[in-house]
């Protein structure tokens, strides 16, 4: 098809049915246009594979593609006295070096490094961090990511305490991490020997020098990592039970022969996971020391989180503001988070889409947040409308420009109708569920820009500046077209019709841009016919002249079964016989048809791309601008953001954003 620009999977004007198409006036039959797939995201639930010791790898975040996180922190402008910090990477490398960086601006020249594919070992590391006072970084088994290899530069570190095993921390790995100084590696041939050795490592060092020691599974990640803060703030070890609930002998010598000036016990987690006679030994222990045992834990790993923050709240001096959300189905944000609201004393919470009630602790407690909130990980594991309810509950505003709408349709049921539309493009259900996912475009980035209300109209961009935006960027589809881009000087024409037909004109260039090659497709350079004749559409005659070019910027009408003659067929019909009437009879045509469709608007490039408003209302979703997945969206999306950018328009200003909510 010759009118494919980008070589991906695009437009072909309405893609909708025959009967539709027909009665929108054109009289053309959209087929399936068969492009290559680009990259898509499938986030795993929960497992993708178990090692040798039954130990889940989570891939809640690894298994996505997100092309353009953000590398520095974002800091969302909540309010004038609250900012919302989120720290999340593209993977758990990342977001843990971010919340390493955010815990040590000015470095940190001792580290702990642990596993990113295993959680044993890993969560009985807050404590020993607390001992000595820095952050914790994550590597693979085999070698150093390259986030991490970069945190560890700019903390400056200098000694390197590796956890584990050469099963997840290879020989490779330690000689990587010798190039910045000294590396010990404590590990034991199983996750109990492992806490064992950690324990005894800073016992030899004289580290433990708190009186608090907490107990928890070491079957289950939740519960440590919840209370990965008090162990961090208190330098309290942290001792395992197995798999029957109870201490093993190792822990229990220990315990009742070696660690003497422990008086203060905290078992986490429920009956099932912490036996009620693990909690009766400890007991017996704290009585004999003058002290105290406790047992904080819920039904779910959620009631348990909200169990230890009050505690920390009420007995040890932390505070609710500064509060932080991490994920409950994964280990790995909470990790490095520990280190975050230890340092600064603050709770930890789990939340997520599952649930998110943990929120209500605070306000049940009279709490309340007055300098920061923070979320660790990406909005896939904390997704956006989770964060906007948390905020809401505190009171503190979040993304003041974004709204939020719920959709009475599951984003399974949307993949299903995609695929009964046996577009014949190969994609499966998993991918379109995949592609479907807000979630995995975050705030700041450029993808976010599909979620940008196109029908605010004029944002202020002159027509000069979209002019020396296309200058600056034309050349190299120019050079491989071989004519000039007929997009050049066009920018008047583009802020006439945002003020005309009140759609965003930085969307109507950027649309343009993607959909005609930077102005140099074959539609865009208009077609001249060599006599003068006519269309026929439904029966009704449009006639064409002679030496008269008609223009089309948009691939409307260029269905993908003739791409050519259709586009070519619509901008007679339409009357675009100039670049100018071109872009102003689009942004009317699209504007009518899609941004202020009665049925419901598409007034954002993810409604366009996906029909969730006809979906949720009519059950169909057959009223949608191209075939594919995603790429439309966030091809267009990345060329709005680099507009913006160009004339040195902050991300978002003077926009709006609409941030879909499925139902499930």
């Amino acid at each position: 098809m010759k009118e494919r620009a980008h070589n991906v999977t695009r437009r072909n004007a309405l893609r909708l049915s025959a009967s539709a198409v027909c009665a929108l006036g054109l009289g053309i039959v959209a087929s399936t246009l068969v492009g290559p797939k680009p990259e898509c995201a499938l986030a795993e639930e929960l497992v993708s594979c178990v090692n040798d010791e039954d130990e889940y790898t989570f891939l809640p975040d690894d298994a996505l593609t997100l092309d353009d996180l953000p590398s520095e922190i974002q800091l969302m402008a909540a309010s004038e006295n609250v900012s919302v910090v989120n720290l999340g990477g593209e993977d758990r490398y990342e977001t843990v070096a971010k919340e390493a960086l955010y815990a040590f601006p000015n470095g940190s020249n001792t580290v702990v490094v642990a596993s990113g594919v295993g959680y044993a070992d890993s969560i009985a590391a807050a404590g020993l961090a607390g001992a000595l006072g820095c952050p914790i970084l994550l590597t693979n088994s085999t070698y150093v990511p390259s986030v991490t290899d970069s945190a560890l530069k700019t903390l400056k570190a200098s000694r390197i305490v590796l956890l584990g095993s050469e099963t997840v921390a290879s020989s490779a790995v330690m000689n990587s991490l010798r190039s910045f100084g000294s590396v010990e590696r404590i590990w034991g041939p199983d996750r109990y020997a492992t806490q064992m050795a950690i324990y005894r490592y800073g016992a030899s060092r004289g580290l433990w020098s708190g009186d608090t020691v907490i107990v928890a599974a070491a079957t289950g990640f939740a519960d440590a990592l919840s209370a990965s803060p008090i162990s961090y703030a208190l330098k309290a070890p942290v001792f395992f039970c197995d798999s029957s609930r109870t201490l093993p002998a190792d822990q229990r010598n220990v315990l009742s022969n070696e660690l003497t000036s422990a008086k203060k016990f905290l078992l986490l987690g429920s009956p099932s996971v912490t036996a009620d006679s693990t909690l009766t030994y400890l007991r017996n222990l704290a009585s004999a020391r003058g002290g105290s045992a406790v047992r904080l834990g819920g039904t779910l790993r959620y009631d348990t989180s909200m169990q230890i923050a009050e505690y920390a709240v009420k007995n040890l001096g932390f505070k609710w503001d500064g509060v932080a959300f991490a994920s409950g189905q994964g280990p790995y944000d909470a990790l490095g988070g520990g280190v975050v609201q230890g340092k600064e004393k603050s709770v930890l919470l789990l939340a997520d889409g599952t649930n998110y009630s943990s929120v209500n602790v605070i306000t049940r407690n009279g709490g309340s947040v007055s300098t920061t909130l923070k979320f660790f990980g990406s909005t896939v594991v904390v997704p956006a409308d989770v964060r906007a309810k948390i905020c809401t509950t505190l009171h503190v505003p979040y993304l003041n420009n974004t709204s939020f709408p719920a959709y009475g349709i599951t984003r399974a049921k949307m993949a299903q109708l995609q695929v009964s539309r046996n577009e014949g493009n190969g994609y499966s259900y998993e991918d379109f569920y995949s592609a479907l996912n807000p979630d995995q475009h975050e705030y700041g980035t450029s993808s976010f820009y599909q979620f940008a209300v196109l029908t605010s109209g004029y944002s202020g961009i002159t027509g000069d500046s979209l002019n020396s935006y296309v200058v600056n960027n034309c050349t190299y589809q120019e050079s491989a077209y071989g004519r000039t881009s007929t997009l050049r000087g066009l920018g008047s024409a583009f802020v006439e019709a945002a003020q005309a037909y009140g759609v965003n004109e930085v969307y109507l260039l950027a649309h343009a841009i993607w959909e005609s090659a930077w102005g140099c497709s074959d539609l865009a350079a208009g077609w001249t016919p060599d006599s003068d004749g006519e269309i026929v559409v439904n029966g009704n005659h449009f006639p064409y002249y002679k030496d008269t070019t008609y223009y089309n910027f948009y691939g409307i009408g260029a269905v993908d079964s003739n791409a050519l003659s259709g586009g070519r067929a619509l901008a007679v019909k339409e009357g675009w016989t100039s670049p100018r009437a071109a872009v102003l009879g689009a942004a009317q045509w699209i504007s009518a048809n899609y941004l202020r469709r009665s049925l419901g608007a598409q007034n954002t490039l993810y409604l366009m791309k996906w029909d969730v408003v006809g979906a949720a209302k009519t059950g169909s979703a057959s009223h949608e601008y191209c075939t594919g997945l995603g790429t439309w969206c966030t091809g267009i999306a990345s060329i709005i953001d680099r507009c913006y950018k160009s004339v040195g328009r902050s991300f978002g200003s003077a926009l709006a954003f609409s941030f879909p909510v499925y139902a499930g």
